[in-house]
This record gives C-alpha cells, sequence and structure tokens, in this order.
C-alpha cells in the first residue's frame, strides 16, 4: 500500500491505487589500481524514485488532483510503503512529483500516473503487528460456549497440541512458550476466548485466531468446581475436591 500527503501532514492511503512502485539504488565509483586488470568499485550517492497509476476519485482526501497541484507548487510530498495497515515493513521518506499524467476515453473510468524522486534518506522500519484474535477451532470458527469455554487442548495452526488451559491465562502461558513459536506473542482481555496478538514484521502468517479444542483438560486445584485451578481428587467429578484426573465440563 502506498500512502502519500505533503509535508504537514502523515501519509494518507491512496484507496484507489491500481499500481505502485519504489525503485532505489546506489552509484558505484569504478577504480583502478596495481593489482590488476579486475574491475574495483567504491560505493557513491544513493537515490531513488516513487511512480503510481490510481483512479480518478475526486472525494478521496489524496486525489490525482491534489498530486497535480502538488507538481504545480513544487511540494515537498511524504510517501510510505506499508505492508500492513499498522505496523509491519514500513519503507518511507520525502519525495517530489516531478511527472504526472492524466488517462481517460468515453467509456472507462480517468485515471493518473505520477513519478519523482526521493528526497532525502529512505527508512526501513520493521514493525511489530498488534491485532485482536480469538479463540476457535481450526477452521477458524469461534469456540462455543464463549466467553467460557474451559477447559480447552491449546493447538498450534498445523494441529500439533501445546497443552491444556483451564482459563484465559493458561491459554498465554501454553501459546507464549510453545517452542515452536517463533513469531507471536498474545495477551489476555477481559474476555475469556480474545485476546491481544503482537506479531513480528518478518512473520509467515498474520493469524486471525488462536487454535484450541474444547474438552477433558487435566486440573489441579481446591474445589473441583468447572473453572477453579485448584483441583485436587480422585474421581474428576464436577464438585469433587478430591480429584486428579480429568475434570468433567458439566
Amino acid at each position: 500500500m502506498l500512502a502519500l500527503n505533503d509535508s504537514t501532514g502523515s501519509p494518507v492511503p491512496i484507496c484507489h491505487s491500481r499500481t505502485c512502485s519504489l525503485d532505489y539504488d546506489r552509484e558505484m565509483i569504478e577504480t583502478s589500481g596495481p593489482s590488476g586488470p579486475d574491475r574495483r568499485y567504491l560505493p557513491g550517492y544513493r537515490g531513488g524514485s516513487i511512480s503510481g497509476e490510481s483512479l480518478v476519485v475526486l472525494e478521496d482526501e489524496v486525489n490525482g488532483i491534489t498530486v497535480l497541484e502538488w507538481l504545480r507548487d513544487g511540494k515537498q510530498v511524504s510517501f510510505a510503503f506499508t505492508t500492513e495497515e499498522q505496523g509491519g515493513l514500513i519503507l518511507s521518506g520525502k519525495m517530489y512529483i516531478q511527472r504526472w499524467n492524466l488517462t481517460g476515453d468515453m467509456n472507462g473510468v480517468a485515471t493518473y500516473s505520477f513519478s519523482g524522486p526521493i528526497d532525502g534518506p529512505l527508512a526501513i522500519d520493521k514493525l511489530d503487528i498488534v491485532k485482536p484474535v480469538y479463540l476457535s477451532d481450526l477452521g477458524g470458527i469461534r469456540l462455543p460456549g464463549c466467553p467460557d469455554p474451559y477447559p480447552v487442548t491449546v493447538l498450534w495452526y498445523d494441529g500439533t497440541v501445546i497443552g491444556v488451559a483451564n482459563n484465559a491465562a493458561g491459554v498465554v502461558s501454553q501459546f507464549n512458550n510453545y517452542p515452536g513459536n517463533k513469531y507471536y506473542k498474545i495477551s489476555a482481555t477481559t474476555s475469556g476466548c480474545d485476546f491481544t496478538m503482537t506479531i513480528k514484521w518478518n512473520a509467515p502468517a498474520r493469524p486471525n485466531w488462536i487454535p484450541a479444542e474444547q474438552g477433558n483438560g487435566l486440573v489441579i486445584g481446591l474445589t473441583g468446581r468447572v473453572g477453579d485451578p485448584g483441583v485436587i481428587g480422585v474421581t474428576g467429578a464436577v464438585g469433587d475436591d478430591d480429584v486428579i484426573g480429568p475434570i468433567e465440563t458439566a
């Protein structure tokens, strides 16, 4: 996603953009010496350009006429290439609009294109992605019984069993401490089935849920009531305060 704005504000997404590109290069200065006929180089100036094509939708906050006015007025423009709406990989900097073109026909929607040089450095930010997720089956369907479906078996996304959780805190502990989890961390919210997930910028996927299965769990506690994290006993019956093993869910 490409976002633009003049240097007085934050970049605004070009919502009707069709294509966009960022080109970046560095000059290489060829050198010679007594070491032999092989070419050698020293890095020189670096720079790049931004270009894009978009529909002319005048209601957009940043539209084709806005970009034309930036070119006419010689305004410096902020740009940002982003992989996510919030966080993720962000390439950003300043630029000038150097070229603008309007294209249309009798039966089509007008489009415009633009391009221009990057002015100054290119910033590369690798930010965590933070999003809400929920407890679900492997297909993404919210578990029945939410916000209190416990006890549950927490799963990984390939179906691997991680462990048993008797409450939301148990889900957080099992999920975050799973050895195969290298990109994701969750924290509990006020709902027993809803969590906040922090995802590393280079994670291979952006999941919307935490997979789990409802079922018997091994518990150790005090009263034997469902949801009590302190059940010790023998029979596994609800209310038995002398249970160690599977606890009934009803």
